[in-house]
């Protein structure tokens, strides 16, 4: 499932990039307010660090985290101790992330992960299942989780569309996870020391493992 799901994907914000250009849309969020939302989010992680860290941002798009850290760096003083790099399965974005932000970190195409970060940070990197049962999807997004894990040394964070909303698109383009059942995944299978959000005013959440 694995080269099929990803070939599709790519097909997918290939697609939505030539449409949409390198904006919140052309990352299939509603528009830069909502995308931004999610940031203010991922980052709380990043709180209590005073010395140099890396971070990976698994499916990072065109590099919008590097664009809202670069606008709201006066209220994150430790942006300047990130070490930042993304990937990417999109050939395309990895393209616009380099043209955008490539002064401020390292950008590479792929999915597979060889080095090892302080943080991984996976964004609405889950949210497209195009087509694969939920039961299918739930299981290659904790697998996916699992990999990563292995390439962190002090903590994951992971948003995911809350099936827990008052409308869902019609169809079975878009996952919409589980917030009880994915806290009792992470707990049993990544960490023991999870945080879940789910109260920041938009239909996601996120999840912030400590290890």
């Amino acid at each position: 499932m694995t080269t099929e799901i990803e070939d599709a994907i790519r097909s997918f914000y290939k697609h939505r990039l030539k449409e949409f250009g390198a904006t919140a849309k052309g990352v299939d969020y509603p528009n830069q307010q909502r995308h931004w939302i999610s940031f203010s989010q991922i980052v709380k992680i990043f709180e209590r660090e005073t010395s140099l860290f890396s971070v990976l941002d698994f499916g990072c798009g065109y590099g919008e985290l590097i664009s809202y850290l670069r606008q709201t760096q006066i209220s994150q003083p430790w942006f300047p101790l990130l070490r930042y790099t993304g990937v990417d399965l999109s050939p395309e974005m990895i393209e616009r992330a380099n043209f955008m932000n490539g002064n401020f970190g390292q950008f590479h195409v792929g999915t597979e992960v060889s080095s090892t970060f302080d943080y991984v940070v996976v964004n609405g990197t889950l949210n497209l299942r195009l087509g694969t049962s939920i039961e299918d999807w739930t299981d290659y997004c904790l697998q996916t989780l699992k990999r990563l894990k292995k390439h962190c040394t002090r903590g994951l964070v992971v948003t995911l569309l809350s099936n827990v909303r008052d409308s869902f698109e019609p169809g079975d383009r878009v996952y919409y996870a589980d917030p009880p059942e994915w806290l009792n995944l992470c707990l049993e299978h990544l960490s023991k020391k999870v945080a879940i959000l789910h109260d920041y005013g938009v239909p996601e959440f996120a999840l912030l493992l400590r290890f």
